[in-house]
């Protein structure tokens, strides 16, 4: 008790037999304390996101679906560092949906949304596969691809969707702020996930889903003005 989470602690020790003899230090042991659930508000910008580094207490796996939940290997599956809407210098999280084997989650860290009037925003996207343009004719999505942005209250054993996106509900080569004002929970268990399936009909778009910028925050009492 009383450690920070997510943080690395070392154990040194070493005799004292008296003022005068004492052995060296010696570290005999380290350890890093388990993520806690975080209250809102929170910010992650996918700036720390590397091939080998996900960002602090997410996850990403191949395997499951939103009736079964994630499973498969830990730091797994589809989606990788990139830029948003393949943009340099502004980082984000993409997964490439092509064919019929690209899959995979991006799970959030745990909420404590116990306090209510919180809202979810986050950045999200198409383009070409590794180009800035639109998704080839008809700029849609896969007749069976989708993404799914779902939340769980029972830090991740069941999931809800909050948004579905597929051929008739396609982000454009843009960068769409979505906005979800999440109803009160009491449960300091909430999660959020990115759910991506390329379907299994080996169908012609070849395109990069982009999130970014994933924000969870009291909702504002004014509305911020947008386009001045």
């Amino acid at each position: 008790t009383s450690l920070t989470p997510v943080t690395n602690y070392y154990i040194w020790v070493r005799s004292v037999c008296s003022a005068s003899s004492k052995s060296v230090w010696t570290l005999t042991s380290a350890f890093t304390t388990p993520c806690a659930s975080f209250v809102p508000y929170y910010l992650e910008d996918f700036s720390t996101f590397t091939f080998s580094a996900l960002p602090t207490c997410w996850g990403k796996f191949n395997d499951g679906d939103p009736s079964t939940g994630p499973s498969g290997t830990p730091n797994s599956g589809s989606w990788n560092p990139a830029s948003m809407l393949n943009v340099p210098g502004n980082n984000a999280a993409k997964i490439n949906l092509y064919g019929t084997s690209a899959r995979g989650w991006m799970v959030s860290p745990v909420f404590d949304l116990t306090a209510g009037g919180y809202q979810v925003r986050v950045n999200v996207g198409t383009t070409q596969w590794n180009q800035q343009t639109p998704i080839n004719a008809p700029g849609l999505m896969g007749a069976d691809d989708t993404v799914q942005f779902l939340m769980s209250t029972n830090g991740g054993t069941t999931w809800t969707p909050l948004e579905t996106y597929n051929s008739s509900n396609t982000p454009g080569n843009s960068i769409n702020t979505e906005v979800y004002n999440i109803p009160l929970v009491t449960s300091n268990s909430v999660k959020f996930a990115y759910y991506a399936s390329a379907g299994t009909v080996s169908d012609g778009p070849d395109y990069d889903f982009f999130i970014d910028n994933f924000t969870v925050l009291t909702i504002p009492t004014c509305v911020e003005p947008t386009a001045v």
